[in-house]
C-alpha cells in the first residue's frame, strides 16, 4: 500500500488539533468548574439539572415565606401578650371597684378612668399593623381597620371571618393571622356554659353568682329567669269533683249550693243550666261561671283534669288562708259532683319570707297543645273586640324612660289625640301601674287598659269593644316599648287571624281561620295542616278539645320551633311566643345553692319581691362591649337613695365582668396557644426544607460540579498527548524527499 507524504503530513497536523481541542476543553471545565460546558454535552443530565434548579428555588422562596410568616406570627404572639397584660391590670381594677362601698367616689372614678384608658389601648392592639402596613386581625381584609367605636360606647367589627394561609412547603401551609372576630368578638359571656344578670330595678340586696354545670347530662341551655313573688301570691284552693260532672239538663232539676271563699259570707248558686250532651269541660266552665256571676265578682275558675272530673279553683288568693267552702247543698248539687267541703290552698306553706318561680324563656322545640277551644254552638271566632296595640320590646326586667331622648307617645283613640310624656326608671312591679295612670291623665279613668304578656311586651286596650273602636299609635320618641309607628287597630271582628314563624323562619305563613257555629277543634286543625303543612291533630277526647302541633316532620329537631301570633291566641290558648314552662315555686335560702336543668347557681344577699334575676345561654359578646358594661355601671355609683339595692347591682356588675374578663383571658391563651403551635410547625417544616435542599443540591452537584483531581489528570494526559503529536508531526515534516532533491 503506497502511502503519500501529505497524506502523513495532515494526519499529524489533524492528530495535533484534536489534542489541542481536548486540552482546551479540559481547560474551560477547569475554569468553570463544571463537567457539562453546553446541554448537548449531556442532555439527560441537563434535563434532571434543570428540574433540580426548579425545586430548589421553590425551596427558597419557602423558606421566604417561612421567615415572614414567623415575623408576623411573632408580632401577633408579642400583641397579644399585650393585651392579656391590659386584661389582668382592668380585672385588678374591676376588683378593687368591687371592694368600694358607696362612699370614696373619687377613688371609683380613677378606677373608672384608667379602665377606660386600658380599653383605649385594647382598641389599640386590636388595630395593630404588621411592617407591610397590612392590619393583624382583619381576616382577608388586611387593608381595612378592622375595630372602630362611635366614642359612645359601642364598637364595630369591619374584618371579616377569613384566615391568611402562607404555603411554607410542598404539602403544608400555615395560617399568618387570626380574625378580629375569632380573636375579640366570639367571647362566651359568663362561665362559658351560661352567664347571670339580674333586674334592672331590682329593690333587694340580692347577687346570683356565676354559677357551673351540674350535670352535663341534664344541662340545658335555655335562658331562666328566677321571679322573686310574695308568700300571699303562692296559694290557691282547688277542690276536685270525685265523679265527671254530669251532662244534663239543670233547667229541670238545680244543683243549689252555698260557696264561700276567703272566709267571705256564704253566696247562694243555683246553677240551672241546659247541659245536656255537653262535655265535662263545658259544665265546669258553666258552674264556674255561674258562681262567679251569683258572687258578683271573678272568683273561680273551671276545668277537668286528666280523669275528667270537675275542678274548681280560686282566683282570688291570700296567703296560706285561702279556702273555699261549700255548704247547704240542694237538688242535683250531689250529681254535679258538688260535696260539702272546706278546701284550703294546695301548695304546703314555707317558713321563708320570700320564694320564687323558675320560668324557661327559650322557645320549647317542635310542638305546642292550644287551650280547650271546642265550645259547641259557639262561634268562637266572631265578637266584638276591643282595639289592642303591642310594643315590641321585652320589658320583664323594667323600663329607663330617662336614658337617651326624652320618651313620648302621641296616640289617637276615637279621635282623641294625646301624648304622654314618660319618665323615671320603673321595675316589673310598678311599670303596668305608671303606664296606666299616665294613660288615665290623658284619657280618662279605664278608657284604655295597661297590661303585660308573658313575653314582658306591653299592651294598650280600649275598654269599650265594638266596629267603631279604634286605636292608633301617631308616633314616638325614645321608643323603650318598642311601638311600630303608625300601628293601627279597631275593634272589627278579626280574632280569626294567626301567623306562625316554623322552625326560625323569618317570614310567617297566614293563617285566616273559618268563623261559625260549633267549629270543632278537628276542624281548626285540618285548617292549620292545609295553610302550614304542620301535623296538627285534634285527639277527640270526650274530655277536651285540644288541639296538638308539631313540626316533627321537618326533620329539624334541634333547631324546631313554632312562633304564632296573630289576634286568634287568646281564643286558641296559644302563648304568643311559646315559651313559659314554669317549675314548682321554690323557697328562698341565702347561700343556697338551687340547681335545674343542669345548672346550679345560688343568691346571696337579700332579694325583695318583684326582683328577677336571669340565667341564660351563653352567647358571644365582644370584649370591649363586656368592658363598656363594667364602666358604665362604674360611672352609676350608689347614692343615699338606691345605696344597698345599688351597691348589689354594682357588686353583679363586677362579678360578671370578672367572669367575662376570664373567658376573654382564656380565649386569649387559645389563640397563642395556637400560634405558638403554628411556630412549632414553622420550624419543623424549615428544617425538612434544609434536609431537602441539601439533597438536592448533592444531586445536582454530582451532575454538574467538577471533580478536579479527574480534571487535572486529564490536563495532564491531554498536556502529553498534545506534546507527543506535536513531536511526531515534527519528525513526519522531516520524511519528506524534496530535502534531498
Amino acid at each position: 500500500m503506497r502511502i503519500s507524504t501529505s497524506f502523513f503530513y495532515s494526519q499529524g497536523l489533524k492528530n495535533m488539533l484534536d489534542q489541542q481541542a481536548k486540552l482546551l476543553r479540559v481547560q474551560d471545565q477547569l475554569g468553570q468548574g463544571v463537567k457539562n460546558l453546553s446541554p448537548s454535552d449531556d442532555p439527560s443530565a441537563s434535563a434532571r439539572v434543570l428540574g433540580l434548579n426548579q425545586s430548589i428555588t421553590k425551596i427558597d422562596q419557602y423558606e421566604e415565606n417561612a421567615i415572614y410568616a414567623k415575623q408576623r406570627l411573632e408580632l401577633e404572639e408579642s400583641t397579644l401578650d399585650s393585651v392579656s397584660l391590659v386584661l389582668q391590670r382592668v380585672r385588678e381594677l374591676a376588683v378593687q371597684a368591687g371592694n368600694i362601698g358607696t362612699g370614696d367616689i373619687q377613688t371609683r372614678n380613677a378606677i373608672t378612668s384608667e379602665i377606660k384608658q386600658r380599653i383605649d389601648e385594647l382598641l389599640n392592639l386590636a388595630n395593630t399593623r404588621d411592617v407591610n402596613g397590612d392590619y393583624l386581625f382583619s381576616g382577608f381584609k388586611s387593608k381595612t381597620q378592622p375595630f372602630f367605636t362611635d366614642g359612645a360606647g359601642s364598637y364595630t367589627y369591619n374584618g371579616d371571618q377569613g384566615q391568611m394561609n402562607i404555603k411554607i412547603g410542598n404539602t403544608r401551609q400555615v395560617a399568618v393571622s387570626d380574625s378580629g372576630a375569632d380573636v375579640f368578638q366570639k367571647i362566651r359571656l359568663g362561665n362559658g356554659d351560661f352567664s347571670v344578670d339580674q333586674g334592672l330595678v331590682n329593690t333587694g340586696t340580692g347577687v346570683i353568682t356565676q354559677g357551673s354545670v351540674s350535670s352535663s347530662k341534664d344541662f340545658v341551655a335555655h335562658d331562666y329567669m328566677m321571679q322573686f313573688r310574695k308568700v300571699d301570691e303562692l296559694y290557691s284552693a282547688k277542690f276536685t269533683t270525685a265523679v265527671v260532672p254530669a251532662s244534663i239538663d239543670y233547667s229541670g232539676a238545680p244543683a243549689t249550693f252555698d260557696i264561700s271563699v276567703n272566709d267571705a259570707a256564704p253566696v247562694a248558686v243555683n246553677f240551672n243550666q241546659n247541659m245536656s250532651g255537653q262535655p265535662p269541660l263545658v259544665v265546669a266552665k258553666a258552674v264556674a261561671a255561674q258562681i262567679n256571676t251569683d258572687v258578683g265578682r271573678e272568683v273561680v275558675k273551671g276545668y277537668v283534669d286528666a280523669s275528667g272530673n270537675m275542678v274548681l279553683e280560686t282566683l282570688e288568693k291570700n296567703g296560706e288562708s285561702s279556702n273555699m267552702t261549700f255548704s247547704n247543698l240542694g237538688g242535683t248539687a250531689a250529681g254535679l259532683g258538688i260535696a260539702a267541703i272546706n278546701v284550703t290552698g294546695t301548695n304546703p306553706p314555707l317558713d321563708a319570707e320570700r320564694f320564687f318561680d323558675i320560668i324557661d324563656l327559650t322557645l320549647s322545640p317542635g310542638s305546642i297543645t292550644t287551650a280547650d277551644i271546642g265550645v259547641a254552638g259557639v262561634d268562637i271566632f266572631d265578637a266584638d273586640q276591643p282595639a289592642v296595640i303591642t310594643g315590641t320590646a321585652d320589658l320583664s326586667l323594667g323600663a329607663d324612660f330617662d336614658t337617651g331622648a326624652p320618651t313620648t307617645i302621641s296616640l289617637n283613640v276615637n279621635g282623641d289625640i294625646q301624648t304622654l310624656n314618660l319618665s323615671g326608671v320603673h321595675n316589673a312591679a310598678n311599670l303596668t301601674g305608671y303606664l296606666q295612670s299616665e294613660v288615665n291623665t290623658a284619657y280618662g279613668e279605664d278608657a284604655v287598659i295597661v297590661t303585660r304578656n308573658g313575653a314582658g311586651n306591653i299592651i294598650f286596650t280600649t275598654e269599650e269593644s265594638g266596629s267603631d273602636i279604634d286605636l292608633e299609635v301617631l308616633g314616638f320618641s325614645n321608643n323603650v316599648l318598642g311601638l311600630v309607628a303608625n300601628d293601627y287597630d279597631s275593634g272589627v271582628s278579626r280574632n280569626n287571624q294567626l301567623s306562625v314563624f316554623i322552625d326560625g323562619s323569618k317570614s310567617p305563613v297566614d293563617i285566616e281561620l273559618t268563623s261559625g257555629l260549633g267549629i270543632t277543634s278537628a276542624a281548626i286543625a285540618a285548617e292549620i295542616n292545609a295553610a302550614t303543612g304542620l301535623n296538627a291533630t285534634a285527639p277527640n277526647s270526650p274530655v277536651t278539645n285540644e288541639i296538638a302541633i308539631n313540626s316533627d316532620q321537618f326533620g329539624q329537631t334541634d333547631a324546631a320551633s313554632l312562633v304564632f301570633q296573630g289576634n286568634a291566641l287568646e281564643t286558641l290558648g296559644i302563648n304568643s311566643l311559646n315559651t313559659i314552662v314554669g317549675q314548682p315555686a321554690r323557697e328562698f335560702s341565702a347561700d343556697t345553692s338551687f340547681v335545674f336543668d343542669g345548672h346550679e347557681v345560688s343568691l346571696e344577699g337579700e332579694p325583695e319581691g318583684e326582683d328577677v334575676f336571669t340565667v341564660k345561654a351563653s352567647r358571644y359578646q365582644d370584649i370591649f362591649t363586656s368592658l363598656q358594661g363594667l364602666v358604665d355601671n362604674l360611672e352609676n355609683p350608689p347614692n343615699d337613695e338606691n345605696g344597698a339595692s345599688r351597691l348589689a347591682q354594682l357588686g353583679q356588675a363586677v362579678g360578671n365582668a370578672l367572669e367575662n374578663i376570664g373567658q376573654s383571658q382564656e380565649g386569649i391563651v387559645d389563640v397563642r396557644t395556637g400560634i405558638g403551635a403554628r411556630l412549632n410547625s414553622i420550624e419543623s417544616q424549615e428544617d425538612q426544607n434544609f434536609a431537602q435542599q441539601n439533597q438536592l443540591q448533592k444531586v445536582r452537584s454530582d451532575l454538574v460540579d467538577l471533580d478536579y483531581a479527574e480534571a487535572i489528570s486529564q490536563l495532564n494526559f491531554q498536556m502529553t498527548a498534545l506534546q507527543a503529536a506535536q513531536q511526531s508531526f515534527a519528525q513526519v515534516q522531516q520524511l519528506s524527499l524534496f530535502d534531498f532533491l
